[in-house]
């Protein structure tokens, strides 16, 4: 079975439960509320890692999942005239470029050592513990 649909709903629930998070927070809604709101939150999270097959790559989700929090942090923030609200937002914006390069060269760095580590021969690598 091919899970390659399953980022859409995942990227659905990450977009919807994040702004409601914010907002259930920001306006000191009851601690049921935010709790019950992050059981979908981190299964949109689990979605979003199957459908994108990097579900052996976790820090990817700092790519994904600051997006809707800071933007909509932001956005309250700078509805409720806040100078730091524009920079917040910006910020979440931006995130996601700023992350990636950095995940996708720590994963590319792991996935070599465990290529050459592959390689080797067991005389090389010493007696294992």
């Amino acid at each position: 079975m091919q899970l390659r649909f399953l980022a859409l709903p995942g990227a659905w629930l990450i977009g919807t439960c994040g702004p409601l998070i914010v907002n259930a927070i920001a306006n000191d809604a009851d601690a049921w509320l935010c709790s019950f709101l992050l059981i979908p939150f981190v299964l949109g999270a689990r979605l979003l890692l199957y459908g994108t097959r990097t579900t052996e790559e976790p820090l990817f989700l700092l790519v994904f999942l600051p997006m809707p929090i800071l933007i909509s942090l932001g956005f309250h923030l700078g509805y409720l005239e806040m100078d730091a609200g524009f920079p917040i937002a910006v910020a979440g914006v931006a995130m996601p470029a700023v992350i990636y390069g950095p995940a996708s060269r720590y994963y590319r760095r792991r996935a070599a050592r465990a290529k050459i580590m592959e390689t080797m021969p067991a005389e090389a690598i010493g007696p294992s513990c």
